[in-house]
């Protein structure tokens, strides 16, 4: 945090600098884990620029470590390390799981992430309830008279409001 306070931001720990422990490079030296604890930091400290610097910095780590044993670590300290009108990493992590579900259902250490952190099953839960975002609204376009109209499922067939006339619809956007 006293790097961003020089610097306007931070550098995250390489994975090739010697460590003094025995904690594996994966989790102790990941990127993903430092930008959580610095989200952190950023909400426990009330710092702005720093909340903004790691939820980039934490969305920039998610695609290349999501898969990575830090991942379950990660998750673990944004669920249990900010309120929960703080959502900006919790959003990321709740769209990651459900989008990667089929890989990451078979690890063992997302399996007890989830168990052991408080809120975060019953966050999944509700999300899925809601619909959000996994219910993705979609724009389409009558073929016949060209009305759109916004719906939460896409289907092949549907039945036009404006023209009454069951043609498949385009999807306009």
């Amino acid at each position: 945090m006293i790097d961003f306070f020089y610097q306007l931001g931070y550098s995250p720990p390489s994975s090739n600098s010697d460590k003094s422990d025995n904690s594996t490079p994966s989790t102790s030296q990941s990127e993903i884990i430092t930008h959580a604890k610095m989200f952190a930091l950023a909400i426990k400290y009330q710092v702005s620029g720093l909340r903004i610097v790691a939820r980039r910095g934490f969305r920039g780590a998610l695609p290349t470590e999501w898969n990575s044993d830090a991942f379950a670590e990660a998750v673990t300290i944004v669920f249990t390390s900010t309120p929960d009108d703080a959502t900006d990493l919790r959003d990321m992590v709740l769209d990651k799981i459900h989008d990667e579900f089929d890989t990451l259902k078979d690890k063992l250490d997302i399996e007890e992430a989830v168990n052991s952190t408080p809120g975060l099953a019953f966050a999944m839960l509700k999300r899925k309830c809601e619909g959000r975002p996994y219910i993705k609204e979609t724009k389409f376009q009558c073929a016949v008279c060209h009305q759109s109209k916004q719906d939460g499922l896409p289907a092949v067939l549907k039945i036009c409001e404006g023209c009454k006339t069951a043609l498949p619809h385009t999807r306009h956007w």
